[in-house]
């Protein structure tokens, strides 16, 4: 195999578990050289090894084993129980970062320090960050501080997880509008917002300011005001609704559906969806179909009918009782079940949610 380029060694080993490529070193330089930097694309800062990197960073002021172009992952994992033994100070990491020039991925979803490390990244000289990776500790830190964060890498960051409340746009003591901050996230594609601020915010909106979007996830307790889901139907009924977008998953968590945007929902979702997750959190499903009524219901389920995945629940809680008033409701119920069959060519089930002898819930899961 001496005869071939080294992309192509490469190419193969790609193929190969990361355990298996340290063997790879030791049988010649071809391969040594080009095994390295896909052992070294991501690494892992835990108990094992954190305290030998800040040894040699506070010894030497930098740390050559890690002084790499071939790194682009650093996750940091730590325990509560491990005290400040395994913590970097602001120092160690800072030098440690610029040690990586091309660093674009940081995971802090595994570390107990994660508001500190969150601090020393805005002072960090690093220019190519994709993502941040905070897994569902994005809730419990101060929002004004992951979005400053996220907003220092605004020209190269992918992916945002945000807590959108009062705190959350507090940039440089000035509250400015979410969308128009969004808007400067050029190369978005993936959004995660929990909506706690603005009744007035709407998925359809976050689209139109985030065209290269491919995954928004949305989040919110509160009811979405109705006459801007009106005033956005009545301004876009003489355009196309059809805009330019790259969503393919949509994951909507909101706690009711109303008439209005029940209909705002079968005329904005993009026809590139592949994946849909829509979870109604304070109403029940006969509610929703006496509110806005079994046509527009059924056009509703023949549209999201032909989406590959979806997933579609109302809530199964005993504030907000589930059972249906009789046979009419029933009939009703199945009416929506053959909606979503009569759209799809394979055969689809609805589940039935039974967790304690009793009906709680209805909802639709086709995959």
């Amino acid at each position: 195999m001496y005869y071939l380029r080294a992309q192509t060694y490469t190419d193969i080993f790609r193929y190969l578990k990361r355990k298996v490529l340290p063997a790879c070193y030791l049988v010649c330089k071809s391969w040594h050289t080009a095994a390295i930097p896909l052992d070294w694309e991501e690494v892992t800062l835990g108990t094992h090894n954190i305290s030998l990197v800040k040894s040699h960073l506070n010894k030497f002021g930098h740390y050559q084993h890690f002084k790499s172009d071939h790194l682009k992952k650093l996750a940091f994992k730590d325990y509560k129980n491990d005290g400040d033994l395994y913590k970097f100070d602001k120092l160690e990491l800072l030098a440690l970062f610029n040690q990586l020039p091309n660093l674009n991925e940081i995971d802090f979803s595994r570390t107990n320090y994660l508001e500190e490390y969150l601090e020393c990244l805005l002072y960090a000289d690093m220019q190519h960050i994709k993502t941040i990776n905070t897994g569902q500790l994005f809730q419990r830190i101060q929002s004004d501080l992951l979005f400053s964060v996220y907003y220092k890498f605004h020209s190269s960051i992918t992916c945002l997880c945000l807590l959108y409340d009062k705190n959350t746009i507090n940039v440089d003591s000035q509250q400015i509008n979410m969308l128009s901050l969004l808007t400067q996230f050029k190369k978005l594609t993936k959004l995660v917002l929990h909506n706690e601020n603005d009744i007035d915010l709407t998925p359809f909106q976050i689209q139109e300011n985030c065209p290269n979007l491919k995954h928004l996830a949305f989040f919110s307790q509160q009811q979405i005001s109705e006459n801007v889901v009106q005033h956005i139907i009545d301004v876009n009924r003489r355009i196309d609704l059809n805009f330019i977008s790259s969503l393919t998953y949509l994951d909507l968590h909101i706690p009711s559906l109303s008439a209005t945007y029940t209909k705002y929902l079968i005329d904005y979702l993009p026809n590139k969806l592949t994946n849909v997750v829509i979870v109604i959190t304070r109403q029940n499903i006969f509610t929703w179909m006496d509110i806005v009524g079994m046509e527009l219901a059924l056009k509703f389920m023949e549209k999201i009918g032909d989406i590959q995945e979806i997933f579609f629940d109302f809530v199964r809680s005993e504030k907000y009782p589930v059972l249906g008033n009789g046979r009419k409701h029933m009939e009703n119920y199945f009416k929506l079940h053959n909606a979503f069959r009569k759209a799809r060519k394979n055969c689809r089930m609805a589940d039935y949610y039974d967790p304690d002898g009793k009906m709680k819930a209805l909802g639709f899961s086709f995959n």
